[in-house]
């Protein structure tokens, strides 16, 4: 074999490094003082490159602290800094980058050779102003927090005294450490105007300088504050103090009836805080005005809200001013009549006013979500002038107050209109009806000008002028199981929306008695026994001493003879006892109470509101507002989610207090499908004594239970399923032959009933010592469960109470889709195994059910 020929040849690469060599070697032999100059040129090029780029390295590490550091003291995380230990550790921090910006700037003193290199040494010298200039500021703003750390630390504190003259004292003595802070800061600003613009150090870099500057001006406000006002943090502590208890206070607004005196002394003190902020805030104002704008506006914005608290302490001390007034005086006595008609159209135009500047702030606040300022102003305590955060609950709290006047002027006669009249109906429970009960005594009441002038007594079934042509035709139910022909005003209250009832009751009584009437207040016969107990008794003509209300509850009930006099509009025992007796109460309420008393009553007035058993209702829709903003009119509400309402009606009878019913409704939850809904009704009698005759004809107080039931269900249901709902043998639609035997109905809107819903309706026999269930299938709609956001779910049902029933028991069933997660529940959940999750509640007024869950 030939064996291939061996190329000695060298790469050129290797060729071309040999030849540089050469040259450098030459080079350093004929020039050696250029040769070793342009190399140590060079390496110190590399070399303060590679520094400056460690050290922007670190700058831009660093930027992440401070960017951290910068967004806690804005916007709502601002708010985290009022506590003791994240203040401590917000100083910490800054005390931390402190440190680190100074161990940057002393390694930047080795760049300061660099700046004459081109292309970089701009940057050098940009940078270790930057880094000086940060330095500065984080100081500065350091000393500032230090300075105001027992401000915050007061802020910390919680509700209760705040020692204003404690505060300013140690803020005076931080003057020094105040003083330090604006050198610094001037510092700062100086170092900033020697930059022409961004230093190009990086993006990040180049936005924390924005913010910087941002910060720098108002960091000096918070230093003219200690120096100029140091009283000032201490009253704007005070004040927010008295706003938060406000604000707890005012959860519920009817706690201006229940303690107007109290409320009237805190709304004062309110005034009188916001006030004095006010006048600190004018005096910083002119120590910044015409330097930075942001500046101007953060102070703006504060003087804008302690405007605004003053003005609504002033507004709503006089309106409890004026409730408290009413009840000294006596509710439509004389004197009360003159105050409230000329405080009246005063509040209401200090009302809305304050309306008009809670407008302008949310607008601000709005607009400042964002704004570096309203972080300062969260971290000094000015109360509610962060402005950070929209005044909802303040909102709510005004509008109820315009609404509360307008009410007010329209129901007691100061709108020019002439003499107001209303009915005031009682209703007996025990026989319950649609809205609270059979309706027993009539009041016709009428008000000119905020005094009462006629109360005048008919008794129900006196009503309507025989022989009836001008009444409407009945209901079907009242038509076909009281066989009745015409609508009487004692049934008028067969809807259970009760403005409907009370434009039907005041369209009979037109009818009857041809008096036209503004509006209609029903109540229940134990609202008027609990305003005995209330009263502390009460004195009632025809009986010696007091009567309490165990006592009066015998007369009412007609256990105990009660005499009739010509005087009585009735010749029933009962009729003309509850006629006394509600002569007395009102009359009782009307006059000048002590305090404790109108406590109590107060109490039990704003308790039977809640409960239903007190409706309200009016016929002007502006004085209206505030009833069906409350719930106060016993209005079937207008939802766009699951919905229940139970309603009972004796035809005839009283045995529903003997009659415990129990309500179970279940749903199997889906998403994107329908739901499938179950309910379960059961009525047990609790009658020791069996009702031999079980006769509709003879109706024992103590025996059958007879009763029209509705169950009004949302109007999308589909594929109802209920069984038959059979006539008694005693009902007297089957003694006299008619047909069909079967009660059971289901109306939907269009075709009648109430508007959004659909009615289920039968009549249901119980017998004493039995029960009787009927169960209700059907089917809803997919979008019974809608996205909440975050890939959670929510299923919402309301479940309203009838007026005039007991406190009752409800079981809800959730069936969550398999897999599914419960996210939250309201109320509480009692119990929860597998993909079930059951909740029960004592209905004493209309519940929401809302349960949250997450898809598998």
């Amino acid at each position: 074999m030939i064996p291939e020929p061996v190329n000695h040849s060298k790469p050129k690469s290797v060729k071309w490094l040999a030849k540089g060599w050469r040259t450098v070697t030459t080079l350093a032999k004929r020039h050696p003082w250029r040769f070793w100059s342009g190399v140590l040129a060079t390496a110190l090029g590399l070399a303060l490159l590679v520094f400056l780029g460690a050290t922007v390295a670190t700058v831009r590490s660093l930027d992440q602290d401070v960017s951290e550091i910068l967004a806690s003291v804005q916007g709502p995380g601002a708010r985290n800094l009022t506590t003791t230990e994240g203040y401590a550790d917000l100083i910490q921090r800054l005390n931390d980058v402190e440190d680190e910006l100074a161990k940057l700037r002393q390694r930047s003193d080795v760049l300061q050779a660099g700046e004459w290199v081109p292309g970089l040494g701009s940057r050098v010298s940009d940078g270790r102003v930057v880094l000086e200039m940060a330095e500065r500021f984080t100081r500065g703003t350091r000393l500032v927090l230090q300075g105001y750390a027992p401000a915050v630390y007061a802020l910390d504190a919680g509700p209760g005294p705040v020692d204003i003259e404690s505060i300013k004292q140690n803020l005076e003595t931080a003057r020094p450490v105040f003083e330090e802070a604006r050198r610094e800061l001037v510092a700062a600003r100086e170092l900033r105007a020697r930059l022409a613009g961004p230093p190009g150090l990086g993006g990040k870099v180049d936005s924390s300088l924005e913010q910087m500057d941002r910060y720098i001006p108002l960091v000096e406000l918070a230093v003219v504050v200690a120096r100029d006002t140091p009283q000032l943090v201490g009253e704007v502590l005070d004040l927010r103090n008295t706003v938060r208890t406000l604000r707890n206070t005012m959860n519920d607004p009817t706690v201006l009836f229940e303690r107007p005196g109290e409320l009237e002394s805190v709304f004062k003190n309110m005034q009188e805080r916001a006030r004095q902020v006010q006048g600190d805030l004018v005096v910083v104002k002119s120590a910044v005005d015409g330097s930075d704008a942001q500046v101007v506006a953060a102070v703006d914005a504060a003087i804008q809200v302690s405007v605004l608290l003053a003005d609504m302490g002033d507004a709503l001390g006089r309106l409890a001013t004026v409730a408290d007034v009413a009840f000294t005086e006596g509710l439509l006595s004389h004197r009360a009549a003159v105050i409230l008609g000329k405080q009246l159209p005063q509040i209401r135009q200090l009302l809305q006013g304050v309306q008009q500047e809670l407008a302008q702030v949310n607008t601000l606040a709005a607009s400042q979500e964002r704004a570096a300022s309203s972080g300062l102003l969260t971290l000094l305590g000015t109360a509610m002038g962060r402005p950070g955060l929209p005044l909802q609950r303040e909102e709510t709290l005004i509008a109820t107050g315009v609404q509360a006047v307008d009410f007010l002027t329209f129901f007691l006669g100061y709108d020019g209109n002439g003499p107001k009249k209303y009915l005031l109906i009682g209703q007996n429970d025990e026989e319950i009806r649609a809205t609270g009960g059979f309706i027993g005594v009539v009041v016709e009441i009428t008000v000119v000008r905020g005094e009462l002038v006629n109360l005048r007594y008919v008794d129900s079934t006196m009503v309507d002028a025989s022989p009836y042509d001008t009444n409407p035709s009945p209901p079907e139910a009242i038509y076909k199981y009281l066989w009745i022909s015409k609508l009487l005003f004692r049934d008028g209250n067969w809807n259970p929306h009760f403005p409907a009832s009370a434009a039907q009751l005041a369209d009979l009584y037109q009818r009857g008695q041809g008096v036209q009437v503004d509006g209609v207040i029903a109540t229940t016969k134990g609202v008027v026994l609990d305003l005995v107990d209330a009263m502390g008794g009460i004195r009632v003509p025809g009986l010696p001493g007091l009567i309490d209300r165990s006592l009066a509850k015998q007369y009412v009930e007609g256990e105990l003879p009660y005499a009739c006099l010509p005087r009585h509009t009735s010749d029933s025992s009962k009729r003309c006892f509850d006629e006394d007796l509600f002569q007395e109460v009102i009359g009782h309420l009307l006059a000048p109470m002590p305090p404790e008393e109108r406590k109590s009553v107060v109490a039990v007035l704003l308790g039977r509101l809640r409960s239903k058993d007190v409706l309200v209702h009016v016929f002007d829709p502006q004085a209206a507002e505030l009833l069906w903003e409350q719930g106060w009119n016993g209005a079937l509400r207008q939802v766009d989610h699951d919905y229940l309402m139970i309603v009972d009606s004796s035809l005839p009878g009283h045995a529903r207090s003997i009659v415990e019913r129990r309500v179970q409704y279940q749903v199997a939850l889906a998403v994107g499908q329908p739901i499938e809904a179950q309910l379960l009704l059961e009525y047990r009698h609790n009658g020791k004594e069996p009702d031999p005759d079980c006769r509709q004809a003879l109706a024992l107080p103590l025996g059958c239970f007879w009763n029209f039931l509705r169950v009004f269900i949302p109007v999308v249901a589909q594929d109802i399923q209920a069984p038959p709902i059979p006539l008694h043998e005693g009902s007297e639609w089957l003694i006299w032959g008619y047909e069909p035997a079967d009660s059971l109905s289901v109306i939907s809107s269009p075709r009648g009933g109430q508007a959004g819903l659909t009615e289920i309706g039968g009549y249901v026999v119980v017998e004493p010592q039995t029960s009787v269930t009927l169960p209700l299938h059907y089917q809803l709609p997919a979008d019974m469960v809608r996205s909440a956001g975050g890939g959670v779910y929510q299923y919402r049902l309301l479940v309203q109470k009838q007026p005039g029933t007991p406190v009752e028991p409800v079981s809800v069933f959730v069936r969550l889709p398999e897999g599914a997660a419960l996210v939250h529940a309201s109320p509480t959940p009692t119990a929860q195994k597998d993909n079930w999750v059951r909740l029960d509640v004592d209905l004493a007024g209309d519940t929401t059910f809302i349960v949250d869950f997450r898809p598998r």
